[in-house]
């Protein structure tokens, strides 16, 4: 009976890793398509934006720019809460089959033929991942909750750091063309008089044909 239990639940625990696993796979496409729109849209909004020599849409790639950011690091925190349980599994299986050791990443990869670590099973994701991937935490001194550590994570933040820098640069490119440009000159009406029609010629009247002297027929 007890090995039935012993069992069941090793296979129970499978398929809650594998579930896990698929689950972060599936993340891990929406954050790919995430970068994807973001990428396109910046770039398609900052060429738009200079070939009508607009500002307007300059503000809003850089709008658009900082809302995938954060929905891609709001997607990171939701994939990174089902870390813990997936090393807890692995570092159970490790003593048996010294596997499996997905969550380890390829900086343990060396580290394969030691235990693995449990220490970081019940730490916080921003306790956890802040020290090795963020790029600002060592500049810091108080400690970045997971929404900024996520953001802060070079893979996530330099594409959209480009994006708004290169549409900052473009607002003041933009500006500047505008202070260089000559003020129109005034426009001055100038009212050029009309000749005077010349007077209509008046039609000419018939000659009067002189009348012809009635004859007497008493003198006759």
């Amino acid at each position: 009976m007890e090995s039935t239990l012993i069992h069941l639940c090793n296979g129970f625990i499978k398929e809650e890793y594998f579930s896990l696993l698929g689950t972060i796979s599936r993340i891990d496409d929406r954050l790919l398509l995430v970068s994807l729109w973001s990428i396109t849209g910046g770039l398609a909004l900052i060429a738009l934006a200079f070939y009508f020599r607009a500002r307007s849409i300059l503000l809003v790639a850089i709008v658009a720019s900082l809302g995938f950011w954060i929905m891609q690091g709001s997607l990171t925190i939701q994939q990174a809460q089902y870390e813990p349980r997936m090393r807890q599994i692995e570092s159970t299986c490790f003593e048996t089959a010294k596997g499996p050791g997905i969550t380890w990443g390829l900086a343990a990869a060396s580290e394969l033929e030691d235990a693995p670590d449990q220490s970081i099973v019940g730490t916080p994701f921003s306790d956890r991942i802040a020290p090795q991937t963020t790029m600002v935490s060592p500049y810091i001194p108080v400690e970045l909750g997971p929404l900024a550590t996520a953001l802060t994570d070079e893979a996530i933040a330099l594409p959209h750091l480009l994006q708004i820098a290169l549409a900052l640069l473009g607002l003041l490119f933009m500006r500047r063309a505008k202070m260089r440009e000559p003020d129109p000159a005034p426009v001055v009406n100038v009212t050029v008089p009309t000749p005077a029609a010349p007077p209509e010629a008046k039609p000419a009247l018939p000659a009067k044909v002189p009348a012809k002297p009635k004859s007497n027929p008493q003198a006759a």
